[in-house]
C-alpha cells in the first residue's frame, strides 16, 4: 500500500534528513530555528528537505 511505501522510505532516510524534514513538516520552526537546533546551514535544512522529498515521491510512484 501507499502508506508502506511512504513509511518504507522515511525510514530509510539519513536521520538528520529525517529531523529536518519532520521539523519542517510540524511547521513550528522556520529554516534559520531548524538549521540553529541541529547545528547545520539553512541551505543544508533546503538540501535534506529536497532529498526527503525525491526519496518519498520515488518511492510512491513505485507500484
Amino acid at each position: 500500500a501507499q502508506i508502506d511505501r511512504y513509511a518504507s522510505a522515511f525510514t530509510a532516510l539519513p536521520e538528520i534528513t529525517r529531523q529536518v524534514f519532520m521539523a519542517d513538516l510540524l511547521g513550528d520552526e522556520d529554516f534559520t530555528a531548524i538549521a540553529a537546533r541541529l547545528g547545520i546551514t539553512t541551505h543544508e535544512v533546503e538540501q535534506h528537505i529536497a532529498d526527503a522529498l525525491v526519496a518519498i515521491s520515488r518511492a510512491l510512484d513505485r507500484r
